[in-house]
């Protein structure tokens, strides 16, 4: 009989010390292609993808790669993505704020010296609108007179469509090829109904980039 206490013993030791081996194994640091990608797509890429508003890309490893420090010092910030909405009064469906998930998978990932990981793992590329960051409008309403861009730029435009509809979503183009690369823009939009249409208000802070 204590034979087989012993072997049991013995057993359980094994056992005990295989669990406590296996849970102090480091975690593998994040990889762009299975985790870093997939956040950058669903609140980056609107912006930072060829033609838009932002300076740099963030589509592939090699555009992403050496900014590594800077992505992880502005979201752990909270720089980037910008949102300026109060978050006392509400929730909004398209507020592209990160998770603190989300964060600590960028942060952990630069510190990582921004490993690449498996290209098998990357989602799908993300499919957008050309031209646009919502869906494609249904009506699009130009400025009555073209705006000169100065070094810095503050301005209101206003546009009256005269026909009742129903506002999904906005958004707000600039058409001159040259400016999109060169500024970066800041827009708010208000819109309100009024009698026979909608009153939009348009305000637009630009500033230049470096040549």
């Amino acid at each position: 009989m204590p034979k087989y206490v012993w072997v049991s013993g013995i057993v359980a030791l094994v056992v005990s010390f295989g669990y406590f081996q296996q849970s102090t194994l480091p975690s593998p640091a994040p990889t762009f292609y299975k985790d870093v990608l997939p956040i950058l797509q669903d609140h980056c890429q609107s912006c930072h993808r060829p033609g838009e508003v932002a300076p740099m890309p963030l589509v592939t490893y090699e555009q992403t790669r050496p900014l590594a420090g800077a992505i992880a010092h502005a979201v752990e910030a909270k720089m980037m993505p910008p949102w300026f909405a109060d978050a006392r009064f509400g929730h909004f469906s398209n507020d592209p704020s990160l998770t603190a998930h989300e964060i600590s998978t960028i942060s952990a990932w630069a510190a990582a010296s921004a490993p690449a990981g498996q290209t098998s793992d990357a989602p799908p590329p993300k499919q957008w609108t050309d031209g646009w960051n919502i869906a494609q409008p249904d009506l699009v309403v130009k400025m009555p007179k073209p705006v000169p861009i100065p070094a810095k730029l503050n301005t209101r435009t206003r546009s009256c469509p005269q026909t009742l509809r129903w506002i999904a979503g906005s958004g707000c183009r600039s058409f001159a090829p040259e400016v999109r690369p060169t500024y970066t823009m800041r827009w708010s939009i208000y819109v309100r109904p009024i009698h026979n249409g909608f009153d939009m208000h348009l305000s637009a802070s630009l500033s230049r980039h470096p040549p």
